[in-house]
């Protein structure tokens, strides 16, 4: 106890002078760090690059432990390459430790890539039609229309190689599936070039008509109908009809779907034969083209002997 009690003050010393020197080696220690600074580009507007650049570069910076420990990569500036008086085609440039700017007190030990190639190519702009992309059809009975596009044309800016074979610029896809009223729809452009863009922020809309399928049909073997009571006859006894309308509506007509009747009030006298028009009662939304007729006949009436005592039988007139 004698032992570490004695001179302890001198024996403080000691250990804070110990302290102090293993902490001076310690931050004076020259370590390494990798960082991960960006890689820009500074071209001039006519030019574009179109080759893989790399986005970052592998950097090691080397220093005093109390200094590399600290740092990160947002305090290493991007690594600026700049490209003002380079040309269309390839370029090659070359980076080293001068290429990166550190904080005072660390040094750069090492920059990869150390060589980047570059490919700049020209930058046009042009005007292109916009093409609407469909697909799916309408609901039975309704057909699409040419479709109206605003702005007919849109301005595109990118690399000369990409952009000059472009004849057309196409919408995005859509859907016409089972509609049955006309679409107007704002729509996002497919620019599949990547080294290509619109260059204006005009809205395209796209219009897109839906409108019935009209069609026409002829239906065969309709039963004609007569009044009831009264006697009489029609020839022919079914006829041909022609109707128009909605596809699928008028695809879906049967004989019994059509009702042909002939009006008490057109019938002929007793005795007499006529050729008489046809009333035809068809669904809504189906037109009939054609004025059927047919040949009607009644039977003369009959006249009781006299003296019988029964009145003969009248005829209801029509």
């Amino acid at each position: 106890m004698r032992l570490l009690t004695e001179n302890w003050r001198l024996k403080l010393l000691a250990a804070l002078l110990a302290a102090s020197l293993y902490a001076y080696v310690q931050t004076e220690r020259e370590v390494t760090k990798v960082l991960r600074p960006q890689i820009v580009l500074r071209l001039p507007d006519d030019l574009i690059s179109v080759g893989e650049v790399p986005e970052r570069a592998r950097v090691v910076v080397s220093g005093p432990w109390a200094f590399v420990t600290t740092i990160e990569e947002e305090d290493i500036p991007p690594i600026t390459i700049d490209l003002g008086e380079s040309a269309p085609g390839p370029v090659t440039w070359f980076l080293d430790e001068s290429s990166v700017r550190v904080p005072p007190g660390l040094r750069v030990a090492s920059v990869t890539p150390a060589v980047v190639e570059i490919e700049l190519d020209r930058v046009v702009t042009r005007e292109v039609p916009v093409t609407p992309k469909l697909t799916g059809t309408p609901a039975p009975g309704f057909v699409a229309a040419d479709p109206r596009v605003r702005p007919e044309t849109v301005a595109l800016s990118g690399a000369a190689r990409e952009l000059e074979p472009v004849t057309e610029v196409a919408t995005e896809t859509i859907d016409l599936t089972g509609v049955r009223e006309t679409i107007v729809r704002e729509v996002r452009l497919v620019v599949p070039w990547p080294h290509v863009a619109r260059a204006d922020t005009t809205p395209v809309q796209v219009t897109l008509p839906i409108r019935e399928e009209i069609t026409e049909r002829t239906l065969r073997g309709i039963p004609v109908h007569l009044p009831e009571g009264i006697e009489a006859t029609a020839e022919p006894e079914v006829v041909t009809i022609r109707v128009r309308g909605n596809r699928a509506l008028v695809g879906a007509l049967d004989a019994e779907a059509i009702r042909i009747h002939l009006p008490a009030e057109r019938l002929p006298p007793p005795g007499e034969r006529a050729r008489v028009a046809l009333d035809v009662r068809a669904p809504d939304g189906v037109e009939v083209l054609t004025a059927p007729a047919v040949e009607v006949a009644r039977p003369a009436a009959v006249e009781r002997p006299a003296g019988t005592g029964l009145a003969a039988p009248t005829l209801e007139a029509p």
